[in-house]
């Protein structure tokens, strides 16, 4: 094993004993859930408020390092969050394209509840090592955590766009078949009418994000989805900081400082 596995077992067996709540997020978490993605080494979890110091310690007795946008750039979209406590796993003075990193953000920041959420485990990396139980994060879950943090953030931010742009990879590999035949795709005109069976993945879809029980209060959540999938209202359209009062919990207070015509697009 080599070394930064070493390092990335180690940690979870940390964590694991410390009986710290690990919630799967960001890469590692859309890719539970349909989205093709490469992740590697890197490590992403919300964590309640009140154990980040206490992860916070055991990645720095671990050997991470503290991360900084000046060292190591933002790559991942949480890292986007200024909420966002970020280490590098990797040794640094070694020449890499890229460090496998550890990334960690308050559940209050996501507005994710554990008993929205599903246990799991990581296989452990080490034979000698017991899987890592985690939380795992429904389709629906995921989906209202993605829209509540874009509506937090401004319409120009880099954590806004990055948010938009994996719901809507989550929208369209969770609901659609993406799968094609052949050496490429065939991109069809949006000015061609839809066939039957696209219709008929529309109408499910919108069958699916209907069946999604909200929280009191924000069902428009699952509406203001439903029209974005299956409507072609445009994802950027969707609900902003500018556009509403600002959320009740968030970084702050952790405990570390229509348009009704048929259309293929889903951008």
């Amino acid at each position: 094993m080599e070394h930064c596995q070493q390092k990335v077992q180690s940690l979870l067996d940390r964590f694991a004993a410390a009986k710290i709540d690990l919630v799967e997020w960001d890469q590692n978490a859309l890719r539970r859930l349909g989205c093709p993605l490469t992740t590697g080494l890197d490590l992403t979890f919300l964590v309640p408020d009140h154990q980040l110091p206490l992860v916070r310690t055991i990645a720095l007795e671990e050997g991470c390092k503290l991360a900084d946008d000046l060292h190591v750039s933002p790559g991942l979209t949480c890292e986007y969050s200024d909420c966002a406590l970020r280490f590098i796993i990797g040794d640094l003075s070694k020449s890499q394209s890229r460090h496998s990193r550890l990334v960690v953000l308050p559940t209050s920041w996501a507005h994710v509840d554990l008993d929205e959420l599903e246990r799991d485990s990581i296989p452990s990396l080490r034979p000698s090592s017991p899987p890592t139980p985690i939380w795992t994060v429904p389709l629906d879950v995921m989906s209202a955590a993605l829209v509540r943090i874009a509506s937090e953030t401004t319409r120009l931010s880099q954590l806004r766009k990055q948010i938009i742009r994996d719901l809507a990879g989550l929208m369209a590999y969770a609901l659609f078949d993406c799968s094609y035949e052949g050496d490429y795709e065939e991109i069809i005109p949006n000015d061609v009418p839809l066939s039957e069976s696209e219709k008929s993945e529309l109408a499910h879809a919108r069958k699916v994000i209907d069946s999604w029980r909200m929280r009191p209060g924000e069902e428009w959540i699952a509406s203001s989805l439903a029209d974005v999938v299956t409507k072609g209202v445009p994802y950027k359209s969707l609900r902003a900081k500018e556009d509403s009062q600002p959320a009740a919990n968030g970084c702050a207070q952790s405990t570390i400082t229509s348009n009704e015509n048929e259309t293929r697009d889903f951008d």
